[in-house]
């Protein structure tokens, strides 16, 4: 069932009420979906206009398919879907079956969406991903502090809605949305996206959905599945980003994806958010000079 408001739709899949957002028309879309087709896929607690800048940079030669995940922003699941890489990898391709996508080129992913991206190139054998460019790749496995503290018999308790409940009314009034944004060591002054992260965890089914995910989220078992997928694999990573660490990063890169192309820039964790000029012609740059060289 899909529903049609100018560059937007909202699709059902089994458990998932997509929200998605071309910088096409959708007879753009429908026209270049299996040969010039960019997917964005955005991380934990993200939505789809963090990625504003980038499609509509890129719309020009491309088209681009902007969603938001599971839980989060404008999408909606069901209240038993677990939000697992897997699960998500599973709803994501009933979505590009119902959009008529045979082949995907590129997706175009930060953080944790990039996990998810792997995890959808290992699983799904149906549409082959041809590259995934990865901006800040959440593909560090957490510290055991941290993995403790969502494991399966505590992570009910974090994500139940009297903890989410109360975590919001926390967020509501204090300064931590700002102290967390300053915390990825990301230079973000813009007013206008600060306000955006601020709104998105004033939502209590927004910040659910981030927790969820982030419970649920398997970070080793894709590692060690990676070897498995055809793709190539391009990842920028910012060298001021202290939540996924490029020191950390380039081991896991040189021991799971030794063959994947690798590009440092002078910033933190919200590359997409900071640096997103100088994002955009990057890519343009890598999908201009693959579609030539094919």
């Amino acid at each position: 069932m899909t529903e049609e408001k100018s560059n937007v739709r909202w699709i059902q899949t089994e458990n998932v009420k997509w929200f998605c957002l071309t910088s096409n028309s959708w007879q753009e879309f429908e026209e270049h979906r299996n040969n010039k087709l960019v997917l964005f896929l955005h991380g934990t607690g993200g939505s789809y206009e963090c990625w504003d800048e980038i499609s509509k940079g890129l719309s020009q030669t491309f088209v681009t398919l902007c969603l938001d995940l599971p839980g989060h922003g404008k999408s909606e699941n069901s209240k038993r879907f677990k939000l697992s890489l897997r699960n998500i990898a599973i709803e994501l391709s009933q979505l590009l079956n119902l959009l008529n996508i045979k082949s995907l080129k590129t997706i175009v992913s930060h953080s944790a969406g990039t996990t998810l991206a792997i995890e959808f190139s290992n699983y799904n054998k149906q549409i082959e991903v041809e590259e995934i460019i990865g901006i800040n790749p959440s593909l560090v496995p957490p510290p055991f502090h941290f993995t403790m503290a969502l494991s399966p018999l505590i992570s009910p308790f974090i994500t139940s809605e009297t903890s989410v409940s109360l975590l919001s009314k926390i967020i509501n009034n204090s300064t931590i949305i700002e102290k967390l944004l300053d915390s990825t060591g990301s230079n973000l002054k813009d007013p206008i996206k600060r306000d955006r992260y601020a709104r998105l965890f004033n939502n209590k089914k927004h910040l659910k959905g981030a927790l969820n995910f982030m419970a649920e989220t398997d970070v080793i078992s894709v590692l060690q599945n990676a070897n498995s997928a055809k793709t190539k694999f391009f990842f920028i990573i910012g060298i001021k980003d202290t939540w996924v660490r490029s020191d950390s990063l380039k081991n896991i890169f040189s021991k799971y994806f030794p063959q994947a192309k690798i590009l440092e820039l002078d910033g933190g964790h919200l590359l997409n958010e900071t640096h997103a000029k100088e994002l955009c012609k990057l890519i343009l740059q890598e999908l201009t000079h693959r579609s030539n060289s094919i």
